[in-house]
């Protein structure tokens, strides 16, 4: 699972370097403060998308302290990594957030006739509203084009077809991600 992981990281790290390029030559971002797309409570990731979280988390000694967490609210609702105060929102872990939380207002995906569009929220778009119409011109023309869904998907599904296959609530693929990496350290160190 480890390798996974691993390479999981490697896929998230070059999407975030296209997204940046993206961000930069479309000169749209995230109104500031937001996290509105976390606040949702129908989030869904798949388990492989959530290893390299579980890992992290492993490694750093708090899986059961998040796992409690994810667990008092029964797996379900608004993603239990993020954190909202006052003045902005976030992602506890944003670096080892899963696939669907990096393209979310940052994605595109083909129409009918293989032009690629834009997919972004609704909030980037009323924060940018003279820009982004310039913005979907030049994505339809592919002037500038961002980072392709389904590209994307299969690139992770690439990893482990099987642990990529459904997606389920955000809280409930990290639960079984935990799971997956609390049980292949037991298995590795004979704990059965």
């Amino acid at each position: 699972m480890r390798g996974k992981a691993l390479r999981l990281n490697a896929i998230y790290r070059s999407l975030d370097k296209e997204i940046f390029r993206f961000k930069a030559a479309s000169r749209i971002a995230c109104p500031s403060p937001c996290g509105q797309c976390c606040v949702n409570s129908t989030v869904e990731a798949s388990e492989l998308e959530m290893l390299p979280m579980a890992f992290e988390l492993v490694r750093l000694g708090k899986a059961d302290e998040w796992y409690g967490k994810a667990e008092a609210k029964d797996f379900e609702g608004q993603c239990v990594f993020y954190s909202s105060n006052d003045l902005l929102g976030q992602c506890s872990y944003y670096a080892f957030r899963p696939l669907v939380c990096r393209l979310f207002g940052f994605a595109g995906n083909r129409d009918k006739y293989g032009r690629p569009r834009l997919v972004t929220c609704g909030r980037i778009k009323k924060e940018h509203p003279l820009g982004m119409e310039q913005v979907l011109e030049n994505v339809a023309s592919g002037r500038i084009v961002p980072p392709m869904m389904s590209d994307l998907v299969m690139r992770v599904s690439s990893v482990d077809p099987a642990l990529s296959r459904e997606s389920i609530p955000v809280n409930m693929a990290f639960k079984k991600a935990v799971e997956r990496v609390l049980l292949g350290q037991q298995l590795s160190r004979g704990g059965f």
